[in-house]
């Protein structure tokens, strides 16, 4: 169960940091590694990725 805890804190904590440099990379946007950009890409992520039935 811990190692579980562990999975997902990673992956809510790295995975906007994963796409900010991701964005970054790929379109040398030159956007800034802050909590305000982790704050907004981690609520994109949520929209983005919904659970919406059709």
């Amino acid at each position: 169960m811990p190692f579980i805890l562990l999975i997902i804190a990673v992956v809510v904590i790295g995975g906007p940091l994963l796409l900010i440099w991701a964005v970054n990379t790929l379109f040398a946007t030159g956007i800034g590694y802050n909590l305000a950009t982790w704050f907004a890409a981690l609520i994109l992520g949520g929209v983005v990725s919904s659970n919406a039935k059709k």
